[in-house]
């Protein structure tokens, strides 16, 4: 235990002074340049703006179907390939015509 008389204090008190007020900013002043440069003059042009996004959305549709259609054909080669390594026979299926007479 501590054999130190209860009157005794064994820590001080630090003073702080208040910060100093920062200085006072211009309302109206920006870090980001002025952006009306960019803006255009007119009407927007709706119609161009539509046909580009529908383009646009045309172009995901195709690379997605492709895609489907890539993973589709990939895993049916892994299919065949995996029954010829196991060392079967007729892996591959073959459709014959029917004679409908």
């Amino acid at each position: 235990m501590d054999s130190k008389a209860p009157s005794q204090q064994d820590g001080r008190v630090l003073q702080f002074r208040p910060r100093a007020q920062p200085p006072m900013r211009d309302p109206h002043w920006s870090p980001v340049d002025d952006l009306h440069k960019y803006a255009q003059p007119g009407d927007d042009d709706y119609r161009h703006r539509m046909m580009m996004n529908l383009i646009a959305v045309l172009v995901a549709v195709v690379l997605v179907g492709c895609g489907i259609w890539l993973m589709n054909a990939i895993v049916q080669m892994r299919k065949a390939q995996d029954c010829v390594l196991s060392g079967r026979r007729n892996c591959m299926t073959i459709s014959a015509p029917v004679d409908s007479r």
